[in-house]
């Protein structure tokens, strides 16, 4: 089974999350923006799922891949992080940038 880890807890994570069990993913990490209460009530919501203060400390969980699910404004920016510190697949719910140069 594949784990996948969520950056970004807003109106659309749940359902992004209960699609991921769905297709036999199982979520296993979540963080959000400034300690995000979403992403706390999602982790208590969810079995398995634990909450992260940050992107850092969650990439230093044992995931297979990650879904982030935030505005095309940071997006690109916790793309390339992800990258450069877990090497990972990435599935990305908006575009990854407003700017197709980017």
């Amino acid at each position: 089974m594949v784990k996948i880890g969520f950056i970004g807890a807003g109106s659309i994570a749940r359902a992004h999350i209960l699609a991921s069990i769905a297709a036999g993913f199982i979520p296993t990490a979540i963080c959000g923006k400034n300690l995000s209460d979403r992403a706390k009530a999602l982790s208590m919501e969810i079995p398995g799922l634990k909450h992260f203060k940050n992107v850092d400390e969650l990439l230093k969980s044992d995931l297979d891949c990650i879904s982030i699910l935030l505005n095309s404004d940071v997006s690109l920016r916790i793309y390339k992080t992800v990258i450069e510190q877990k090497n990972i697949p990435v599935l990305i719910e908006k575009p990854v940038a407003r700017k197709s140069l980017e």
